[in-house]
């Protein structure tokens, strides 16, 4: 039980372990780089491709939004991170 209350104390958050390892700027450069090849290959998969995907979009698409994700959060603790 001890060692829940640990992990769940301020020191273990996420957050303030990106903060503390000064994490958010590498983060930002390889979701950026990660949304270049992943729209450059959602670009060439969608109009070379006849478009027979069981989700409606190629993998590399789905990829490509979950890197703007990525981004936006980073984006989102430098400016919290400003704020302080």
């Amino acid at each position: 039980m001890l060692k829940a209350a640990y992990l769940q104390s301020e020191d273990w958050s996420f957050a303030a372990f990106l903060h503390k390892k000064k994490l958010l700027k590498p983060i930002k450069w390889v979701s950026v780089a990660g949304m270049l090849f992943s729209g450059y290959l959602s670009v060439i998969e969608i109009t070379t491709s006849a478009g027979n995907y069981s989700l409606g979009l190629p993998t590399c698409a789905y990829g490509f939004v979950f890197y703007l994700l990525v981004f936006i959060f980073a984006l989102l603790a430098v400016k919290k991170k400003k704020r302080k």
